[in-house]
């Protein structure tokens, strides 16, 4: 499973933010006055400011996993959890210190640390 999701390509332009409040209304933790600033359109005074407060805050639970949002021109939604190093990478994040090198926590050191561990002259 990957943890990024591509909502809103960046085609919409300055509609994004109005997009993302008129068919993303499962999102939590947003301030219903933003929303409504968003839905008004990009002529809105505090249009850019409500989107801000809304890319800063908005969160989507998820099969236990949280997920928030990330703009960069396309909207999208981003679990830290779920995110490959790969992923982690291309997004700008640090990659994951708690994930198994060979992709399995069996709970084993991996072959390559069992290697590095072993000691020729014993």
């Amino acid at each position: 499973m990957t943890g990024v999701k591509l909502l809103i390509s960046d085609q919409r332009g300055v509609y994004i933010p109005h997009s993302f409040c008129k068919d993303f209304t499962s999102w939590k933790e947003i301030n219903p006055e933003d929303v409504e600033l968003c839905l008004r359109g990009p002529t809105e005074e505090s249009y850019w400011d409500a989107w801000s407060d809304i890319l800063d805050n908005a969160k989507f639970d998820e099969g236990g996993y949280t997920w928030k949002l990330y703009q960069d021109g396309d909207l999208f939604a981003l679990c830290e959890d779920l995110m490959t190093d790969e992923e982690r990478e291309n997004f700008g994040f640090e990659p994951n210190e708690e994930a198994n090198i060979d992709g399995f926590d069996d709970g084993q050191p991996d072959e390559a640390q069992e290697w590095a561990d072993f000691d020729p002259d014993c």
